[in-house]
């Protein structure tokens, strides 16, 4: 009996798929022929919350109204008015460029799943952000499990 020669799928420097077996990222390595299905999924993250502008805008209103109600006092304390007015202007452009610093947080971008379907059940063969990796994989995998037959 002629022993079959092992065919090639796909190499990379962390993923073998090969006719008779599969080696993914990680070190998790599975019999071609014990692989019974092959799947992609996505795992999408929630949006995080944008930041309160509650903050910034309390402090462009308290320097506003610091630096108003220095100038009343301009005629008795001139000194003590000018300081005033700075304190006020002070919080009013604090209060601005802290607004301006607050962006909504960018969306996390999702994973992709591999999964090896098993008569033992399915788990989850390889993790990455690399939507095209993931099909890449997945596709060998396929082609592989064509040529076992």
């Amino acid at each position: 009996m002629a022993s079959q020669q092992e065919q090639v799928f796909l190499e990379t420097s962390e993923i073998l798929i090969t006719n008779a077996r599969i080696r993914l990222q990680g070190g998790k390595t599975f019999a071609t022929a014990n692989v019974t299905s092959v799947s992609t999924q996505i795992v999408e993250y929630p949006q995080p919350p944008e930041p309160s502008k509650k903050g910034p805008i309390i402090m462009i209103i308290i320097g506003a109204l610091i630096g108003l109600s220095s100038l009343g006092n301009f005629g008795s304390n001139a000194g003590g008015a000018f300081f005033g007015l700075l304190i006020g202007a002070g919080l009013v452009f604090g209060g601005i460029q802290w607004y301006k610093s607050l962006k909504a947080p960018e969306r996390e971008r999702p994973d992709y799943l591999l999964m090896i379907g098993s008569a033992s059940g399915e788990l989850e063969g390889m993790r990455s952000k690399d939507q095209a990796l993931i099909a890449r994989v997945a596709e060998a995998i396929n082609q592989a499990m064509i040529a076992r037959g």
